[in-house]
């Protein structure tokens, strides 16, 4: 689904709710990017208004990825479940569900890219 929330209207970066997405990355073959945040954090901020409105960051997500966004304070128990210490936290999850790796903190628009297609080429593997 795409919608236009904060800094992202306009800009087509598509996010879906948590619940669905383990569906629709698994029918969509897709990895999921699930970034969780809060309203008040700096560095969540700098990355909505920089990295996540970059377009070739949008496009990359949106072909490789189901992009998922979490407020860590009203989904206490998800954050919980993933270990959130700081933020903000992306999670890179296979289509399945299992946890391929975290990183935590701001990261600009070239270097998350780079991240970006290293995870989506699995070149973790």
């Amino acid at each position: 689904m795409a919608i236009g929330c904060g800094p992202y209207s306009g800009c087509n970066l598509r996010h879906d709710e948590y619940p669905c997405s383990r569906t629709r990355a698994k029918t969509l073959h897709k990895k999921v990017y699930l970034l969780f945040f809060t309203d008040n954090c700096r560095f969540c901020k700098m990355m909505d208004s920089g990295t996540l409105t970059d377009r070739k960051v949008i496009e990359a997500l949106n072909k490789n990825f189901v992009p998922i966004r979490v407020n860590s304070n009203r989904q206490t128990r998800l954050a919980s479940s993933y270990m959130v210490r700081g933020l903000p936290t992306a999670w890179f999850l296979e289509e399945d569900g299992s946890k391929i790796g975290c990183r935590v903190g701001y990261v600009p628009p070239k270097t998350f890219l780079n991240l970006l297609d290293f995870v989506a080429s699995e070149g973790y593997k």
